[in-house]
């Protein structure tokens, strides 16, 4: 029973291990006591104030900018990032919603057209001409240029509902 009197290597682990947490706590506390007061007292000199030695003060860099003017300019500056950051997500969005906008009038346009139409309107739409879109689909070339002048009016953004007035 001559273990007690030789600490074995266990022991010595925890008596590091012991000092370490008690070393960490002492700085700690000496930390939280005392801010470092040179730092924001200490004037910047600058590199001419040395070199002039008709200078009888010292000339400082700029104002002094104490923590809560540093805090309210990083705070701006965070914002004035985030707030780019934002304007380019919208501009983007905005592009995005026009694109499906787009999107969205193909769509109504090739479903107001029947069915046996459609290819006759999406080749139209494509600028085919008329005889070309008759040959393609088997219609009449009036048929076919029914189609073709519905799709010129759809996409051109004109609409006429007065269908008994003569057009200009």
């Amino acid at each position: 029973m001559n273990d007690l009197a030789v600490p074995g290597l266990r022991d010595l682990l925890w008596l590091c291990v012991v000092l370490v947490a008690v070393y960490l706590v002492i700085l700690v506390l000496r930390l939280r006591r005392r801010p470092p007061a040179a730092v924001r007292t200490s004037p910047q000199v600058s590199p001419e104030a040395i070199l002039d030695p008709q200078r009888t003060e010292p000339v400082t860099m700029g104002p002094e900018i104490s923590d809560r003017d540093f805090a309210g300019q990083l705070a701006k500056s965070s914002l004035e990032l985030e707030v780019q950051g934002l304007r380019r997500e919208m501009a983007q969005l905005r592009a995005e919603v026009a694109h499906l906008d787009e999107e969205v009038k193909q769509l109504k346009a090739k479903h107001n057209v029947s069915p046996i139409y459609s290819e006759a309107m999406s080749l139209a739409e494509r600028g085919e001409l008329p005889s070309g879109i008759a040959a393609r689909c088997g219609i009449s070339i009036g048929e076919a240029e029914l189609v073709a002048a519905l799709a010129r009016r759809e996409f051109s953004g004109e609409v006429d509902f007065d269908l008994d007035s003569p057009r200009s």
